[in-house]
């Protein structure tokens, strides 16, 4: 089974979560339960909605894949400085 990186970092008191390979498939939660559960159902919406106006995906996301998260454990700007 292929997988599908999902990169993972605290945002202040929330996590933030974005998968590199669709551009704007981002989300926030509280809890990184939560954050799993909310990253996941973005992305299946992004491909449901990319199919329904024949816009390309990703080939990986064309069959079964799995999420691989990849948690970041420094703050941002810490990144970047």
């Amino acid at each position: 089974m292929e997988k599908v990186s999902v990169v993972v970092y605290a945002a202040g008191h929330n996590y933030c979560a974005h998968t590199p390979i669709l551009p704007g498939c981002i989300r926030t939660a509280s809890s990184l339960e939560d954050m799993k559960i909310y990253i996941k159902e973005a992305i299946e919406l992004e491909v449901k909605n990319s199919l329904k106006n024949n816009e390309p995906i990703p080939e990986v996301l064309k069959g079964e894949y799995e999420l691989d998260f990849v948690i970041i454990s420094a703050p941002l700007k810490n990144v970047y400085l």
